[in-house]
């Protein structure tokens, strides 16, 4: 996984576990002195208190994280929401019981100049109270919680469940973007050798291996629809480094290093194909009952049409001739003109290009 996307993980989860962390002490400590029927012992030190709860947010958040990369690219990751949310649960409750008991010994140590040997009843005693209990309950809807939004954020794909929640898109509006219809080559053939069941496993196996690189192009996956993917950028993130075009040939490095495993499973080496075209879009938020973001356009059918000129050519990836002249040059990346077609929809001719690697 990318530094970025590593980073973004940990920063995420610390700054849940800080503000969650913030928020049950204020709940429980903000006007608990001016109750009547409360006996306040030992004035609140709130700088304290407040140094403590962050300090368990950041080493909680930083654990968790680490604990979340790793589930990531284990076998686990494929099993149910509910199963992932129990085994996270779990890990949770350890971290935190540890974490508290840390950080009630260095406190106590360092601060309040106690003994080791003054400290462990101590730190037994804190074990029993009940403050525990609603500490480590809270922690689990907590859990739960950064658990769901991290779900839903991949439901929607990174970038989209801000501007969903944000109303950005609620009147539509217009962006530049390019997109990518990428789709594997000879389906039918592969479904009808393999069956239908094994054909939908080697999809995911598939499209798990193109999530694995997207983040290191700054590509959104806007849509699946069978064994197609639609992906898009925004104009400067697509042409920066020629993202929009080094994600293919990414893509396609990540399934021929797995060729071990799609040949023992699956007796196939999946490859795909591609056709991609820049242009300006309409981004509007539809649906009532289920929620998107959706892009109307153009550029869309017209990358569809191109995407479909792949077989006829012998071609894995085409692109139009307006994405082409966007596109800085490059000594590894060749560009060859194919010439211009009538696309099925269009009047006008597109010119179209083949790009390979050197």
């Amino acid at each position: 996984m990318k530094a970025r996307a590593v980073r973004q993980t940990l920063l995420f989860q610390v700054i849940c576990w800080i503000v969650a962390g913030l928020l049950y002490l204020s709940s429980r400590l903000i006007g608990l002195e001016d109750q009547d029927r409360i006996r306040i012992v030992q004035p609140i030190r709130w700088g304290l208190a407040i140094t403590q709860f962050t300090a368990a947010g950041i080493v909680l958040g930083t654990i968790l994280g680490l604990v979340d990369l790793f589930l990531a690219k284990s076998s686990i990751r494929k099993r149910s929401f509910g199963f992932l949310v129990g085994v996270k649960g779990l890990i949770y409750v350890g971290t935190i019981l540890i974490t508290t008991g840390i950080i009630h010994f260095i406190s106590y140590t360092m601060v309040d100049h106690y003994t080791i040997k003054q400290e462990i009843p101590k730190l037994i005693e804190f074990y029993q109270q009940r403050f525990m209990l609603s500490l480590l309950i809270y922690a689990l809807f907590i859990s739960f919680l950064v658990s769901f939004i991290k779900q839903v954020n991949q439901k929607f794909g990174p970038g989209i469940l801000g501007p969903l929640v944000l109303g950005k898109y609620f009147k539509p509006k217009e962006e530049e973007r390019i997109f990518m219809f990428l789709d594997l080559r000879s389906s039918t053939t592969h479904a009808e050798k393999i069956g239908h069941v094994l054909f939908s496993e080697m999809i995911q196996d598939c499209f798990y291996d193109l999530a694995t690189v997207v983040e290191d192009f700054a590509t959104e996956i806007y849509q699946y629809v069978g064994d197609e993917a639609v992906l898009t950028w925004k104009m400067k993130n697509g042409l920066m480094n020629q993202n929009c075009l080094r994600l293919f040939f990414a893509f396609d490095e990540r399934l021929k290093s797995r060729y071990e495993h799609y040949a023992a499973k699956y007796g196939i080496q999946p490859e795909f194909k591609a056709g991609v075209n820049a242009g300006k879009v309409v981004v509007a938020e539809v649906g009532e009952i289920k929620k998107e973001i959706a892009y109307h356009g153009d550029v869309l059918n017209t990358a569809a049409r191109i995407q479909s000129k792949c077989n006829e050519y012998g071609k894995n990836l085409l692109i139009s001739e307006s994405l082409k002249k966007l596109i800085p040059e490059s000594d590894d990346i060749i560009f060859s003109e194919i010439g211009a077609e009538e696309l099925k929809g269009k009047t006008e001719l597109v010119r179209i290009y083949s790009v390979e690697r050197k």
